[in-house]
């Protein structure tokens, strides 16, 4: 009995030992678990990261296609029996209205601004694909020697409008000189004169 009981003790040790081992090796294993899913974690954390951004440029790329673009569609002179009628179209390209839309333009003739006998846009909310337009007359004392490319006519028209409702304006100023010989006119953007 004696024997036993020592062989009993040396086998309680043993045991003992070897579920160290045991709890030891899975310890370690958690741990390292626990490691490799933390940097599975910020693998993927990079990942959502990345698109996120994506994401982020894409409405911006919507937000900023997504607003009104008011500019001169067309802008021709008529020959009239009593000079020329300047006839303007603007519209707006954009998908959204513009709000507090104003144009109005100055004519110069030789540098030197005329009258304004025209018409002029007061604000109001101007959608998509409903074009307005501006006009004006030049009198027969001007119009034959802008025909004949003896004077110069130029047109300088200027557009406001609004982004949104509450938002911020935007201000565009289009140059048009009338060219003589193709009886058109030629667009430019405003320079300070």
């Amino acid at each position: 009995m004696g024997q036993t009981g020592d062989n009993r003790s040396n086998q309680e040790t043993a045991d003992t030992a070897n579920l160290a081992k045991e709890v030891h090796w899975i310890q370690h294993a958690t741990f390292w678990s626990q490691v490799g899913l933390g940097l599975i974690g910020i693998v993927a954390l990079c990942i959502y990261h990345g698109r996120l951004t994506v994401m982020k440029g894409q409405i911006a790329i919507m937000e900023a296609s997504s607003r009104p673009y008011v500019g001169i569609s067309t802008i021709k002179a008529d020959p009239t029996q009593n000079g020329a009628a300047i006839i303007a179209t603007i519209n707006n390209f954009g998908t959204r209205p513009a709000f507090d839309f104003s144009a109005h333009w100055t004519i110069l003739i030789n540098g030197s601004s005329i009258a304004e006998t025209g018409t002029r846009q007061e604000p109001f909310t101007l959608f998509p694909g409903r074009p307005v337009g501006l006009s004006a007359s030049i009198g027969n004392q001007h119009w034959p020697g802008i025909a004949q490319g003896q004077d110069t006519l130029v047109i300088r028209a200027t557009i406001r409008y609004r982004l949104r409702d509450d938002g911020p304006t935007d201000s565009y100023c289009e140059k048009n000189e009338y060219n003589a010989l193709a009886k058109m006119f030629s667009p430019g953007k405003c320079t300070s004169e």
